[in-house]
């Protein structure tokens, strides 16, 4: 190695403690560090924090209760499982991995959500918004799944060399992975490029069947977006981050736009 060369950063192993994001249960992270932040963590978010959240902590609104206010109001209960340490959350966990079913969120069934009329719109929805006067309208397909993000759905022009046209692929990719993280039997499956080549083949969705290429693309833009975890040898889809479900697609992609744009002065 010659001297204006310099070595390869060592990988430095993970040392927090997570989550599952299926099963919910606590073990070590499998992540490693990649500019001083971990790179599991960076997509799911599922660290364990070192205190636990305002409504397990004085509240007394941990999941799996039924806490009221003074007033008798049913009040919400702690949502953050993956990133709460309380107990509560460890021991709903388990209970889930002994019946065998993943886990999701134990709400206060009696809790009603106080719908404001003020509500500020998604990023999403003001991509959509913006585009609804041009001559590719868009329409916002609300997901009835808290784990899946909105879908963004253009009308496309047939292309007259049967590829898909722009944006088109994407959205067919996605719908795959939607069926795909909401099928019972997803653990015996694998959402790789070829899954979703044979996916859309099998719906006759475009003329010529997508190249893994360009679905492999795919994948790596939702990456870099930071839209989903995306697993390699073979590159698959695992699950959408929490960024991705609360922002979408166009919203993340409406960021990168704007952190480009941004004054390099003011990035650093």
């Amino acid at each position: 190695m010659s001297p204006s060369e310099k070595p390869a950063p060592a990988i430095v192993n993970c040392k927090k403690t997570m989550r599952d994001p299926v099963t919910g249960i606590s073990k070590p992270c499998p992540g490693f560090m990649k500019g001083g932040e971990c790179v599991v963590h960076k997509k799911i978010r599922n660290h364990l924090n070192p205190y636990v959240s305002g409504f397990c902590g004085g509240k007394n609104q941990c999941e799996g209760m039924r806490p009221k206010s003074p007033t008798g109001k049913p009040m919400k209960t702690c949502h953050l499982w993956l990133t709460c340490p309380c107990d509560c959350h460890e021991f709903i966990s388990m209970a889930f991995a002994k019946a065998g079913r993943e886990r999701v969120t134990m709400d206060n069934p009696e809790y009603i959500v106080d719908h404001s009329h003020f509500i500020l719109p998604t990023a999403a929805e003001v991509a959509a918004e913006k585009a609804a006067s041009t001559i590719n309208p868009v329409t916002i397909i609300k997901s009835d799944d808290e784990r899946l993000p909105d879908t963004v759905v253009r009308k496309f022009t047939a292309s007259p060399t049967g590829r898909a046209a722009k944006g088109e692929l994407e959205l067919y990719v996605k719908q795959c992975c939607d069926e795909y993280f909401t099928a019972p039997n997803r653990r015996e499956l694998t959402c790789d490029v070829k899954h979703v080549q044979q996916w859309i083949k099998s719906r006759d969705l475009t003329a010529k069947e997508p190249s893994a290429g360009a679905v492999d693309a795919v994948f790596k833009r939702w990456d870099r977006l930071g839209f989903a975890l995306i697993g390699k040898k073979p590159t698959r889809f695992v699950m959408y981050s929490d960024e991705g479900r609360s922002l979408g697609l166009e919203g993340l992609k409406a960021k990168e736009k704007r952190e480009k744009n941004r004054p390099q002065t003011l990035r650093s």
